[in-house]
């Protein structure tokens, strides 16, 4: 199988006021919200990826700008790379370049309170090399408030 080196994207926190007021409601709430929403990516998310039979080859975290006193306080470091503001495409391409990860990659997008299996970037690359002319949306995908664990849907799509 050729070496895929896979890339995950997870958006963390914006700060999108539209949002935010359906999020936290109160501005005052947001730590708190960010709190709860840290517990459920370190208690969650974050251990599929450290129990990953093959591990992302770089994690990035999508952070507001401001954020960061709260990622120092509240997230764990572990795999991560934290990237605060707007501009993440940039940010993530100049960073990869700058790591050297370069050749066939996947990007993947999970959000921080969905759950993987263990052996998903393993899957997701034999998905790849089996169909290459496919864009893989979802697979096995779960959403979890650490209490209930609901499944995601899967989609696959020609790529034209």
């Amino acid at each position: 199988m050729p070496d895929i080196k896979n890339v995950l994207i997870v958006q963390f926190s914006t700060r999108d006021p539209t949002w935010e007021a359906k999020a936290f409601g109160d501005p005052s709430n947001r730590n708190k919200w960010f709190a709860f929403r840290a517990n459920l990516f370190n208690n969650g998310l974050h251990q599929c990826l450290l129990n990953q039979t093959k591990k992302p080859d770089k994690c990035y975290l999508f952070l507001a700008d401001g954020d960061q006193d709260l990622y120092d306080k509240y997230l764990n470091k572990e795999l991560i790379t934290p990237i605060y503001c707007g501009d993440y495409n940039r940010l993530v391409f100049d960073d990869l370049y700058k790591n050297d990860i370069l050749g066939s990659y996947v990007i993947s997008r999970i959000d921080s309170d969905d759950l993987v299996c263990k052996d998903y970037f393993t899957n997701l690359n034999k998905q790849m090399v089996l169909y290459p002319k496919k864009f893989t949306v979802s697979c096995k995908g779960y959403r979890s408030n650490l209490i209930d664990i609901q499944s995601a849907f899967c989609r696959s799509e020609e790529h034209t």
